[in-house]
């Protein structure tokens, strides 16, 4: 699937070709032990986790345009994961802007209202269901500043462990057999989960093009802040 923006920034630096951007979104898990897709092995079992994305855009290295792609809603944990194919605009990427939205008339109807939705279950079964509406701006950065990454293999990672990880789901309240995290329902925990998203996005290399971490303590090439 290719979704692209006119890129936007500094006029290139010259005319020769660049890499493709080879850009998969995904549900990630840096411990999978405690949180995972589809695992009845784990604490935490996301089932679905749809995310809309207002904003995603590849900064490069020195004086190129960036890449910018059109919104677009994502299953996270859809197998294949969405991949984003598009001309390159730089020989390499030194960051990047990720921002969800949340809209009237999405093409994901789950996420109408919403910037993210999560399902899944707790260790003993219990579901749970976390909506949010919150709009952050997500700025990407390598550790390093300026050290470049290629974008031709690249993933873009929620990583569900660092998402989860600052709520309790034990604590919540439990109505009608089922958890909800939202406006009106355990406040706190939603709070806390919308406090970590900056954290959870991530861009990995994705060399082998299966949308998913080598191990769990893959290091990012761009943090988010």
């Amino acid at each position: 699937m290719s979704v692209l923006a006119a890129g936007c920034g500094s006029d290139e630096a010259d005319n020769a070709p660049h890499p493709t951007v080879a850009l998969r979104v995904a549900a990630v898990s840096t411990d999978s032990d405690s949180v995972a897709v589809s695992s009845s092995g784990t604490a935490i079992s996301v089932e679905r986790a749809l995310v809309a994305l207002e904003i995603l855009t590849l900064v490069p290295c020195g004086d190129y345009d960036r890449r910018g792609f059109e919104p677009v809603n994502v299953d996270l944990t859809a197998r294949p994961p969405l991949e984003l194919d598009a001309p390159g605009t730089a020989p390499t990427y030194c960051g990047g802007y990720v921002a969800p939205y949340a809209g009237e008339t999405p093409t994901l109807a789950e996420l109408e209202g919403r910037s993210v939705l999560i399902e899944g279950t707790r260790a003993d079964g219990t579901p749970f269901r976390i909506a949010s509406a919150e709009t952050p701006l997500v700025t990407l950065f390598p550790e390093t500043a300026g050290t470049p990454f290629s974008a031709h293999g690249l993933l873009l990672g929620f990583d569900l462990a660092t998402w989860l990880g600052a709520v309790d789901l034990d604590a919540a309240a439990v109505e009608d057999g089922q958890i909800t995290l939202d406006a009106s329902h355990n406040t706190d925990e939603l709070a806390a989960f919308e406090a970590r998203t900056a954290s959870a996005t991530a861009f990995y290399a994705d060399t082998d093009g299966d949308g998913a971490l080598t191990r769990d303590d893959q290091a990012p090439v761009a943090f988010g802040h």
